[in-house]
């Protein structure tokens, strides 16, 4: 049974979303030539509630002469010729251009993908420009492991109107994040992949081109019954390195786009992007490859970004044991915050997987209390700041949510989970963010360790947050403290933090302080052994001469339990 939606103005609140999503399904359930018909019937009166739907399922394009158009009027049908030559089989995707389709060139006998550019793509110079360099650029890279671009077209119809198309090689497959939902990649399927990927980003690197926005999901693997083949798609925001008469540069300071979960720490700056930002993005998704999982993750295209800028990576193994220990130096070098500290070109990533151990001999496997070698290139990095949460995404709108707990400095803060759609593999919009400021904490109770200091609480941030974060750095722990003084305290005791930790998110204590919750006691300056107290939570990083016995990092293991709290054990060692 269908029932109308009530006309109270433009769709807000959880009920009436609710409704639209039980409508659309409904909706896209029904053949094409149908669906006007089913809107007109349960839209009656309610323009707000249709416009929902017809930009739900396709059928408006955002621009008032299509606004309302049957979604036969919008869609190729089967059998549809295009531009006298291609000949229309079937209706693939609908992307932010435009829809994908698969045809046949009737003049060569092959399949092709066509993709049709939206009216307001043509209309605006900027999505036009970056639908024109997807062909320049895949023209102009020729490897086997980049999809071939053939041309754009024009297709006029009887009535006057014409329609921009671009076609371009026919793969059929899955993307490479649809092969990874279903599980991590074995090493030794994942090593000729990998070996493709970077051959790929190599003949671009090589090309002057660099990628911008290489992800799992710009990669296409085909292949029958045997072995997959890894193909990178979407050159849609590659640029030359270098600008010229014929190519306006977007790569420049002051511009960010990408998908957050994979940009490296100088796109998400809006720095220039170059091949040591691509290597990034490989080592990214060899991380997400083996693991399961992107290294840094969270809610919003926000705080991943604030992630990828002030976190470290757990290393690949904390999350596989199993893996060589050479994965995690190859990987964790790719994914270093400095470019020049990373691998100089694509191939050489690849020669250090099937080279010796980078650092030496390798580790021993990896416990999951280990301690994560804790890296020396940690910076202090001023975060981007700006007055709107609001950005245009380069495939469309995202939008922020205030309600997102509060950010921090990674080396206090917490690392949140992925769900599914979130906004970590959204295109991150050109302009710049700004941080919600972090919740002021309570203050905690003094150590009850006779001459020692008391334990300082996070320090409070939320009115300089208030005022803009462009007047002054992200708020950061301190270094821990290299000089270790005598101790005569306490040879055993309890350390209390106060806090929610969603799952696999961390939060790391150094120096006596935390970024976000609180602590009501502190570790020792001594060497320690520590002992987790709580439900799900396992030790990352323990005390050690490293560290110089000033940092603790702890992780909330489970996959769907919040932890309220921890509590920690710990024992001089004498």
């Amino acid at each position: 049974m269908i029932t109308k939606m009530p006309s109270d103005g433009p769709v807000a609140n959880r009920q009436q979303r609710e409704r639209i999503a039980n409508l659309y399904v409904e909706a896209s359930g029904l053949p094409v030539e149908q669906q006007r018909a089913f809107l007109d019937q349960v839209c009656s009166g309610d323009s707000s509630m249709r416009a929902e739907l017809e930009r739900m399922l396709g059928t408006d394009s955002g621009s008032p002469e299509q606004a309302g158009r049957p979604p036969a009027e919008r869609r190729l049908p089967p059998g549809r010729d295009v531009a006298g030559r291609f000949r229309i089989r079937r209706f693939i995707a609908h992307g932010g251009m435009g829809d994908v389709y698969e045809a046949e060139d009737l003049e060569l006998r092959e399949r092709v993908a066509l993709k049709t550019v939206r009216a307001e793509v043509v209309e605006d110079p900027q999505a036009l420009s970056r639908f024109k360099r997807e062909i320049l650029v895949g023209k102009k890279i020729t490897h086997p492991n980049v999809c071939r671009v053939h041309d754009l077209g024009i297709d006029r119809t009887p009535g006057g109107s014409t329609m921009l198309f671009l076609t371009m090689e026919f793969l059929d497959g899955e993307t490479l994040s649809s092969r990874i939902r279903r599980g991590p990649i074995p090493q030794n399927e994942a090593v000729p992949l990998i070996e493709e990927m970077a051959g790929a980003l190599s003949a671009a690197h090589q090309a002057g081109i660099v990628h911008r926005d290489f992800k799992s999901g710009n990669v296409m693997l085909v292949g029958a019954e045997g072995r997959a083949r890894a193909i990178i798609t979407d050159f849609g925001l590659a640029r030359a390195m270098r600008t010229s008469d014929s190519t306006v540069s977007m790569t420049e300071s002051g511009t960010t786009m990408g998908t957050p979960a994979y940009m490296a720490p100088e796109q998400v700056r809006g720095e220039a992007a170059t091949p040591a930002s691509d290597i990034y993005a490989l080592g990214v998704v060899m991380y997400e490859m083996l693991t399961g999982r992107c290294p840094f993750v969270g809610e919003t295209p926000l705080v991943v970004g604030t992630k990828q800028l002030h976190e470290e990576p757990a290393p690949p193994r904390t999350l596989a044991p199993h893996l060589d220990p050479k994965w995690d130096q190859v990987i964790l070098r790719c994914l270093r915050k400095a470019p020049g500290e990373r691998f100089s070109s694509a191939p050489a990533v690849v020669a250090a997987l099937a080279g010796p151990a980078l650092d030496g001999p390798a580790a021993a496997p990896v416990p999951p209390r280990s301690a994560a070698r804790p890296s020396p290139r940690r910076r202090p990095i001023v975060l981007l700041s700006a007055a709107s949460l609001l950005a245009v995404g380069a495939a469309g709108w995202w939008w922020i949510h205030s309600s997102h707990p509060p950010l921090a400095d990674g080396r206090g803060s917490v690392s949140e989970p992925l769900p599914a759609g979130s906004g970590a593999n959204r295109p991150l919009a050109p302009g710049s963010v700004s941080v919600p400021p972090p919740k002021e904490t309570a203050e905690p109770a003094t150590l009850p360790n006779a001459g020692a200091p008391a334990v300082k609480p996070a320090e409070p941030v939320a009115k300089k947050a208030a005022a803009g974060m462009a007047s002054g750095p992200t708020p950061k722990l301190p270094p821990p403290r290299a000089v270790l003084q005598p101790y005569g305290g306490p040879l055993r005791g309890v350390l209390r933090w106060s806090g929610r930790l969603a799952p696999h998110e961390s939060v790391t204590i150094q120096a006596g302080r935390v970024l976000t919750g609180a602590l009501t006691d502190d570790l020792p300056r001594a060497p320690v052994t520590v002992e987790v107290d709580t439900k799900w939570v396992v030790v990352v990083e323990e005390p050690s001469e490293r560290n110089h016995w000033d940092r603790l990092v702890l992780r909330n293991n489970s996959d769907n339990e919040t932890v309220q709290g921890i509590v920690v054990r710990w024992s001089v060692i004498r």
